[in-house]
């Protein structure tokens, strides 16, 4: 009996620590449990503030990304603006130098030009004075032949000879040159007198000393001028012509009548008018 309540008791016990241990052991789990689910809890918690933070990092960049940007894009433009800048006063800079050194140009051949004009005026004035006590030498008398090149397109052309018509037609021959003012003045009025009268017999002969002109410079000057009548060139080889005809200034005027003599002799840059009334006389 005594040892039949000895081993209940020990039985007793057992059961009592095993229940014990079995109760612990699912405090443990339950407390195993309740410590993952809240750290599950917390786990997004712990996300979001991750996804918080790394999304704060993102914009931060985003934002220093932009403002380097935009603090590039204002160097650039100013870089670029003050380049413009500089370039557009540097272009101005050398456009007003340009068109100073251009008026200035201008200015000294503008003066250059009222001095010749002057210094011929002087001359024609002089030669005219001159002429009321020494008449043109050559005057009544039969003029010298030559045979000379027309100018043609800027070229030399054909060779014109005054003896195809000396004799025959009624001949102005008009001694010039591109270079001197009182010449160019008279382009007009030669060329309205050559159009008018050229289909009535007149005969033109314009003989520029190309010796002493440049072939451009004659080109451009009757181009300029719209002069439309015959040009001869007196080359160097020819420049003895000048001598023969006794020439003392230029424009020389010569109007030879259909019996082969000179009927008038006439200097200086003449109006319409007058190449008009000594043209009159020699179609007769």
């Amino acid at each position: 009996m005594k040892k039949a309540l000895t081993l209940m008791l020990s039985l007793t016990l057992m059961f009592s620590m095993t229940a014990c241990g079995n109760n612990d052991s699912k405090n443990e789990k339950k407390e195993n449990e309740k410590t993952q689910t809240e750290q599950e809890k917390d786990k997004p918690s712990e996300d979001a503030e991750k996804q918080n933070a790394e999304g704060e990092n993102a914009e931060k960049q985003d934002a220093e990304k932009q403002n380097a940007e935009g603090e590039n894009a204002e160097k650039q433009d100013a870089e670029k603006q003050n380049a413009e800048g500089e370039n557009a006063e540097k272009q101005d800079a050398e456009k007003q130098n340009a068109e100073g050194e251009n008026t200035e140009k201008q200015d000294g051949e503008a003066k250059k030009d009222e001095k010749t004009e002057k210094d011929g005026d002087k001359e024609d004035k002089e030669k005219a004075e001159g002429e009321e006590e020494e008449p043109y030498p050559l005057l009544g008398k039969k003029p010298i032949d030559f045979s000379l090149p027309t100018l043609k397109d800027g070229k030399e052309g054909e060779i014109a000879k005054l003896a195809d018509h000396l004799g025959k037609d009624p001949i102005l021959i008009t001694f010039f040159t591109s270079r001197w003012p009182h010449c160019v003045n008279e382009m007009p009025a030669l060329t309205k007198i050559y159009k008018e009268y050229k289909d009535k017999g007149l005969v033109v002969y314009a003989i520029d000393p190309i010796y002493y002109d440049k072939l451009e410079q004659l080109t451009k000057t009757l181009k300029d001028q719209k002069a439309d009548f015959p040009v001869l060139l007196c080359k160097e080889e020819n420049k003895s012509i000048f001598e023969q005809y006794e020439i003392r200034g230029i424009p020389l005027n010569l109007f030879v009548g259909k019996d082969g003599l000179i009927k008038d002799a006439k200097y200086g840059s003449l109006k319409y008018e007058i190449f008009e009334e000594s043209i009159k006389s020699i179609m007769k």
